[in-house]
């Protein structure tokens, strides 16, 4: 398990969506920003993955 090392609200993309949970599918409503090996990974969770998500590890 991989921790974030910060979550923030889902931005608004330009095509007027935040995107989609990596989860689920469904709406994101919260990106997770992992740093690994020089890189930022983000990853967009919806409300209902975020409370169970384990964070696997992005790579």
């Amino acid at each position: 398990m991989v921790k974030p090392f910060q979550t923030r609200p889902a931005a608004v993309g330009t095509k007027g969506s935040s995107g989609f949970c990596v989860l689920c599918a469904d709406t994101a409503t919260t990106e997770a920003l992992f740093k690994v090996e020089g890189a930022i990974i983000i990853q967009r969770y919806c409300d209902r993955c975020l409370a169970q998500a384990n964070y696997e590890s992005p790579t």
